[in-house]
């Protein structure tokens, strides 16, 4: 569903591209032939002729060209940034559409990170649904808590926090990884929450 609204929007902003480009030709083309129908009825020199017709489509044209450029520039920068996006969910279920997958990019590459490193800590694949419901969450927080979550995933990987005890696996999380514990358990205990909250909901809306 989600995906759906994001190709819609696109293809709305495409639309409102292609409108503002077709008017700013329209008019340029209009005043060109203006401008040279006026330059022949006068029996103007060819150089004028040509002049006319170049300053009859500036007329016209540059006007709204600039007017609208500062829209036309934010919905160009709204379409790649819309179609640079790491992740879709349409009805539901996740569809992956990687550009740079780098724990450095943007939000949707990030999710896919973490995503990626809770299916190697686990050791095993997941369900679609388990991804859909991962990434919501992820997607749900705001960038220091999904930034937290990208210390914490990489954290999870290392397998020598299995033998060490509690007090050493909090200290090595706090000096290697630079994660509090307390911070972690609250993490995790946020996200549980709210899988278990959209568990819930959705067995309530299926009892329906």
């Amino acid at each position: 569903m989600a995906g759906t609204n994001l190709d819609k929007e696109i293809k709305d902003l495409r639309a409102k591209q292609r409108n503002r480009n077709l008017l700013v030709g329209g008019l340029m083309i209009t005043g060109a032939i203006a401008g040279f129908l006026v330059s022949r009825k006068m029996k103007a020199t060819k150089i004028i002729k040509v002049l006319s017709t170049i300053g009859g489509s500036l007329i016209l044209g540059l006007p709204v060209l600039l007017f609208t450029n500062k829209n036309y520039m934010n919905r160009k920068k709204e379409i790649k940034d819309k179609n640079d996006s790491g992740i879709k969910i349409v009805n539901g279920k996740i569809v992956i559409q990687p550009k740079e997958i780098l724990p450095t990019g943007d939000r949707g590459a990030k999710v896919w990170l973490v995503i990626g490193n809770l299916i190697k800590a686990k050791g095993e694949s997941i369900s679609d649904e388990e991804k859909s419901n991962n990434a919501k969450f992820l997607i749900s927080l705001s960038d220091e808590e999904l930034n937290f979550w990208v210390k914490l995933s990489n954290a999870m990987l290392d397998k020598s926090l299995e033998t060490m005890s509690e007090e050493e696996k909090i200290k090595t999380l706090k000096t290697k990884y630079d994660i509090d514990y307390k911070e972690a358990e609250k993490a995790m205990d946020k996200m549980m929450k709210t899988l278990l909250t959209g568990i819930d909901t959705a067995l309530s809306g299926g009892a329906k």
